[in-house]
């Protein structure tokens, strides 16, 4: 055991009994006067007992004059060094932790179906941004059978079965949702959609008007407007293309009329009138 005189009374004392104080060495009874002192306003933190190396912090083991192995900055003898390297893991410790890995087996068996929903998620947002409007819309319909009931994603899917034309899927919802309120951007996109959606519906009464009339040339320009509004729109595209094969026929344009009704039957291949009216015109211009 090693001693240390105080450096206010120069009485010598343990080491292991001694504190220090803004870089001195004191005794016990030194080292109390200066902390009830006022004056020294000392701060947290100043106030520290010094530890003796050659006395195991543990048992108290004096090993003389001869420091012990140092462990976490104090001396330990050998035996309380085996110690604390081989002890065990507290009861409650063990416990916490075959607790903690049933839990995490627990939530892999019950998150699975949320992990299939995450991916459809993903792949809804990744068709929206390639602007494949049918993929996003069937990725959608998979979350929303996890999550019916928000208004995110029944938003997202309404608008895009209306930018992949498919109003078979959002007539339904649109019905289903008319006097309901909604707030945000979504809400505020699909409004902005349907305002076109409009636009383009009023240019095709307009055009549909104009064909029963005979004037063709003026019934193109009403769909080409359509068009322009509605440009997600397959259907009003045929139509385009169809009108463009009757303004065609009018002035005898038969390469013209051939190329326009071939490009509305490969816009729609289930459309049995674009591939009757295909078929009609080739076999009228004598064309394969």
């Amino acid at each position: 055991m090693r001693r240390q005189p105080c450096d206010s009374c120069k009485r010598e004392t343990p080491l292991g009994e001694t504190f220090g104080i803004r870089g001195q060495s004191l005794c016990q009874p030194c080292a109390d006067t200066m902390v009830r002192d006022p004056s020294q306003e000392l701060l947290e933190g100043e106030v520290t007992r010094l530890a003796d190396p050659t006395v195991c912090a543990f048992c108290n083991a004096d090993n003389g004059s001869t420091d012990w192995s140092p462990l976490a900055g104090v001396g330990v003898c050998p035996p309380c060094t085996d110690r604390m390297r081989r002890r065990p893991f507290p009861a409650w410790l063990r416990v916490a932790g075959v607790t903690l890995v049933a839990l995490a087996g627990l939530s892999v068996v019950r998150g699975g179906q949320y992990w299939e929903t995450e991916v459809a998620l993903i792949h809804a947002e990744r068709h929206m941004d390639k602007k494949e409007w049918a993929a996003a819309s069937a990725a959608y319909a998979k979350v929303r059978e996890v999550a019916p009931d928000n208004e995110h994603f029944l938003l997202r899917k309404l608008r895009a079965d209306i930018l992949a034309d498919d109003w078979d899927q959002a007539e339904p919802v649109l019905k289903r949702i008319e006097h309901r309120k909604f707030e945000g951007t979504e809400i505020e996109a699909v409004n902005r959609l349907l305002d076109r959606v409009s636009r383009s519906e009023e240019e095709l009464d307009a055009s549909k008007k104009a064909a029963e009339q005979n004037d063709y040339a003026a019934a193109l320009g009403h769909l080409k407007k359509a068009e322009a509004s509605y440009p997600e729109s397959r259907h009003i595209r045929g139509y385009r293309l169809l009108m463009e094969g009757y303004v065609a026929f009018g002035v005898k344009d038969y390469d013209a009329l051939l190329r326009a009704t071939r490009q509305a039957a490969e816009l729609d291949p289930d459309d049995p009138r674009t591939h009757s009216t295909a078929t009609n015109t080739t076999a009228a211009t004598g064309t394969e």
